[in-house]
């Protein structure tokens, strides 16, 4: 694809915690592209849900709102927009709220002199903005089920409709499961799904980096450890957790990642004498920890909104080479050759123990790798791209 400029409206802002997809996929097409990088506009209720990042977010927006995130990479500009009203999917102030970004997106682009070629948005609610900008196409991308999510205020139906009338509008609609394709294929023009992917480089046991640096905050704790990193909030089966502590006392059980205590209380959790709970870390600091996990974790509660949950993680602990112990979510087991998974809390003790015996050679690592190397963030963007190309040819 040759050079263009694309906006992209993310769900999340880019140095959050967890650097997801929404990053991995900007950072590769900013590589040989203009990309400008919207993070998500937090509402006035925000400074009571998520005071700090909306206190930061607003400072960087009075400052201009734009940044460069990477000092080699000047084609990747991030936009902290402004403060939005309430209820991100309430029809009516959803549409006072569009009108507001779009403004304030266009007079960025302005200050950049750019011209955008791609509309790229995650937001299900954001129908209003596609043309807005003079762009060729439009593209909706969706890696979660907003309509299983649950917003105060809301009803399912409001969102449902929102979110139809975006592929309606869009050139293009990219789902992460077959499940999210079901259900917006009906209204989509072109539909595609493109799993998640893997930075191979990054999670890589073989790097002799890798072998060497143990992170200080485990040093100290006793073998053998299992765990997970990640956010963590209301997708994680909290009792099966408890339960998997308390029959294996002997085993450290290591929780790190981003704590949304207003959706998930851990407290009975991590007040088990071997139940550690560590804070969030950047994003290149989570293959040393996982380096040290002697098996990997996805205790995922499967419900409406997880069963289309589509954890990065999966092929990040694959691709160290771990053995993963895993609640039965449709997207983890498209591997269930290569991991243990787990329907009940039996179960999931039963694969801890079980994992904790596997092989650790080299050569055993390997094979879970190579089940990981075809989702590479390199190849997935390179099919985005192809396809996108296709369509830019006949607009």
């Amino acid at each position: 694809m040759k050079q263009k400029t694309i906006i992209i409206f993310s769900t999340t802002d880019w140095d959050a915690p967890q650097f997801g997809s929404r990053q991995q996929i900007a950072q590769r097409l900013a590589r040989h592209n203009q990309v400008l990088y919207v993070e998500q506009p937090r509402a006035l209720h925000s400074l009571i849900s998520d005071r700090q990042k909306t206190f930061i977010q607003m400072q960087r927006w009075l400052a201009g709102g734009l940044r460069q995130p990477l000092a080699d990479l000047a084609n990747l500009q991030v936009y902290a927009p402004p403060p939005v009203l309430p209820i991100f999917y309430h029809p009516w102030t959803n549409l006072f709220s569009q009108r507001i970004l779009k403004l304030a997106i266009r007079r960025a682009l302005g200050r950049l002199g750019w011209q955008a070629d791609i509309f790229w948005t995650y937001w299900a609610n954001s129908s209003y903005l596609v043309g807005a900008f003079g762009e060729k196409i439009a593209l909706y991308h969706c890696i979660d089920n907003f309509r299983a999510s649950g917003y105060p205020l809301v009803s399912q139906e409001q969102i449902s409709v929102m979110e139809e009338t975006l592929c309606r509008k869009v050139d293009l609609v990219l789902t992460r499961t077959p499940g999210l394709a079901e259900t917006l294929r009906p209204a989509s023009r072109q539909l595609e799904v493109i799993s998640g992917g893997v930075d191979l480089d990054q999670f890589n046991p073989f790097r002799p980096d890798r072998r060497l640096s143990s992170p200080p905050e485990l040093d100290a704790l006793p073998k053998p450890m299992i765990g997970l990193v990640g956010s963590l909030d209301d997708r994680l089966d909290v009792s099966l957790l408890e339960q998997v502590a308390r029959r294996l006392p002997q085993v450290t059980l290591v929780l790190a990642g981003f704590l949304r205590s207003h959706l998930v209380d851990l407290s009975a959790l991590i007040a088990l004498p071997n139940v550690y709970l560590l804070p969030a870390m950047p994003h290149h600091r989570v293959p040393s920890f996982v380096a040290q996990f002697d098996v990997c974790l996805i205790p995922y509660l499967v419900n409406d909104y997880t069963r289309e949950v589509s954890p990065l993680k999966l092929y990040e602990f694959l691709a160290m080479g771990k053995p993963v112990v895993a609640t039965p979510l449709p997207y983890v087991c498209r591997e269930k050759d290569h991991i243990f998974l787990a329907r009940s809390a039996e179960e999931f003790v039963l694969g801890v123990e079980k994992a904790l015996k596997e092989d650790t050679s080299p050569e055993v690592q390997a094979a879970r790798r190579q089940a990981a190397e075809p989702y590479s963030w390199d190849k997935q963007v390179r099919m985005i791209e192809d396809i996108v190309s296709k369509l830019l040819s006949r607009a």
